[in-house]
């Protein structure tokens, strides 16, 4: 597979031997036209071409002209293929780079450590032109890297880093104390030592309780009967007494909040009404 700057010189020479031909033949039919032997600086010597021919030699003393060498490829992102020739993904083309794995690979690249030996990463310009830690032209990696002395060795092995940065293992200490890795695990610890603080304590049983209200709803033309009580789906039995009266009786089932009720048109005036939760009296109201 060739590299950029290999392409690049390629069609250089491709270009420059088109153009000798054409002025090579222009010359010799020139020459050929006035029955003169052609020029001798009618072709380029610096054309690989013609590097080895006898008339670049002799003006070169004896030696062949040096090769031409092709300037440096100018990058352009948006003319990058969208992947490399073995099949990985080009990073270096601007519809790439806002990938999740050119977004991961260009992660550590602020920190120095961009492998250019990774096909997704060897069309970067920072691995083009020989600025980045793998790159063709890249200066190579400290060998001598002085240790603190105020930071003892680790004991166990780390694997070096990209680019001969030694990273200095953390204290087992600042470990223990650093700060939880996100905001869940935080909130989580925050809560879990907010629980600890708790104090310990049995709920105290409570009697059963109610409050009973009776009210008229001249709109409804009927008598609201309302029970408040710390029974969550109980059974509860209204009874209502009048003297002179047959008695009465409701059977109410309180919610899940402990409230229970019931409209009806039996008037209720000079009643008094009981409620029991069992044999339990609960409340009782005269209702004028």
């Amino acid at each position: 597979v060739c590299t950029a700057i290999e392409i690049a010189g390629r069609a250089l020479q491709i270009q420059t031997y088109s153009e000798n031909v054409a002025v090579q033949q222009a010359a010799e039919a020139a020459a050929a036209a006035a029955n003169e032997p052609p020029p001798s600086n009618s072709i380029d010597c610096n054309l690989e071409l013609w590097r080895n021919a006898a008339q670049c030699i002799n003006q070169n003393n004896g030696t062949p002209p040096p090769p031409i060498v092709p300037p440096p490829p100018t990058f352009n992102a948006n003319s990058q293929p969208m992947v490399n020739a073995d099949g990985t993904i080009n990073c270096a083309q601007a519809d790439n780079a806002i990938t999740t794995t050119c977004m991961n690979l260009f992660k550590p690249s602020a920190n120095g450590t961009l492998d250019c030996t990774r096909g997704e990463l060897k069309n970067l310009p920072a691995c083009v032109n020989g600025t980045a830690p793998g790159g063709p032209n890249a200066p190579p990696p400290p060998t001598n890297v002085s240790t603190p002395t105020n930071v003892s060795a680790p004991t166990s092995n780390v694997p070096a880093t990209t680019g001969g940065v030694v990273a200095q293992p953390s204290s087992p200490s600042s470990q223990n104390n650093s700060a939880p890795s996100s905001p869940q695990v935080a909130s989580e610890k925050v809560k879990q030592n907010k629980e600890d603080l708790f104090p310990d304590a049995d709920g105290e049983e409570e009697a059963p309780e109610a409050t009973l209200t009776v009210t008229y709803s001249k709109s409804l033309a009927r008598y609201i009967v309302k029970v408040d009580s710390n029974l969550a789906e109980e059974s509860l039995v209204l009874r209502g007494v009048k003297k002179g009266a047959k008695s009465l009786k409701f059977t109410l089932t309180t919610d899940e909040d402990g409230v229970a009720g019931v409209k009806t048109k039996t008037k209720l005036s000079g009643f008094t009404l009981t409620l029991y939760f069992g044999s339990t009296k609960l409340d009782s109201v005269k209702v004028s």
